[in-house]
C-alpha cells in the first residue's frame, strides 16, 4: 500500500509538470497557478504542495524542463561531418526559430522574472546561477568554433558576444521585424556576422 502511494505521488508530480508546461506553451505564465494545475490533473488544491514549496518553486522546475526542450531543439542536428562554423550557424538558426515557434517558452527562459541569470564572475568567467541545458549546448558549439579557427581571445568574452547576438536576433525576429523570421534571412544574417567576427 505504501509503495502504491509513493508511485501515485511520483506520477502526480509528473502530471503537474506536464500540465504546467502545456499552460505555459499555450498561454504563458500569467494564467498559471498551482490551483489551476491541480484542477487540470484532477487533484486536490493542496496536492501540488507535497511536491513543490510554492508557485515560484514550481515555475523554476518548469524552467529546467523548458531548458531541456530548448537544448534538444537547438542541438538536434549534430552534423559531425560539417565544420564548426556550419554547426554554430545551424544552431543559431534553430535558436531563432525556437523563439518564433515557442514564444511563451522563449519568454519564460529569457524574458521573464524567472530567467536564470548569466553573469561574469570575479574571475572573468561566464557562469549561470543554475544549469541551463540550452546554454551548455550553445557553449559547446561556440567553443568548437573558436578552437577550429584558432581564436585565442578570452573565451568567456567571446561567448558573451555570440550569446548576446543570437539572443538579440531572436527577440527581434519574434517581434515580426524580420519578415516573420524567415530561415533564409536569419541564416544570412548569422552567416554575415560570423564572417565579420572571423575577419575581426
Amino acid at each position: 500500500m505504501k509503495k502504491q502511494d509513493t508511485y501515485h505521488h511520483d506520477n502526480l508530480r509528473e502530471k503537474l509538470i506536464d500540465a504546467g508546461l502545456t499552460i505555459i506553451e499555450e498561454e504563458g505564465t500569467q494564467n498559471l497557478s498551482l490551483r489551476r494545475v491541480a484542477n487540470v490533473c484532477g487533484a486536490s488544491h493542496g496536492s501540488p504542495y507535497r511536491h513543490f514549496k510554492n508557485k515560484e518553486d514550481f515555475i523554476l522546475t518548469l524552467v529546467i524542463e523548458v531548458s531541456k526542450k530548448f537544448a534538444e531543439y537547438i542541438g538536434d542536428f549534430q552534423h559531425h561531418d560539417h565544420s564548426p562554423e556550419d554547426n554554430i550557424l545551424e544552431m543559431g538558426v534553430r535558436f531563432v526559430q525556437f523563439s518564433i515557434e515557442y514564444p511563451n517558452y522563449f519568454e519564460l527562459l529569457f524574458l521573464s522574472d524567472y530567467v536564470i541569470s548569466t553573469r561574469v564572475n570575479g574571475e572573468d568567467q561566464l557562469v549561470m546561477d543554475k544549469q541551463l541545458s540550452g546554454f551548455e549546448i550553445f557553449k559547446k558549439h561556440a567553443c568548437e568554433f573558436m578552437n577550429y579557427y584558432g581564436i585565442d581571445e578570452k573565451e568567456d568574452y567571446i561567448l558573451i558576444e555570440l550569446w548576446s547576438f543570437v539572443l538579440g536576433l531572436s527577440i527581434i525576429s519574434r517581434g515580426g521585424n524580420l519578415k516573420g523570421g524567415e530561415q533564409d534571412l536569419v541564416r544570412q544574417i548569422i552567416s554575415n556576422t560570423l564572417n565579420r567576427f572571423l575577419k575581426g
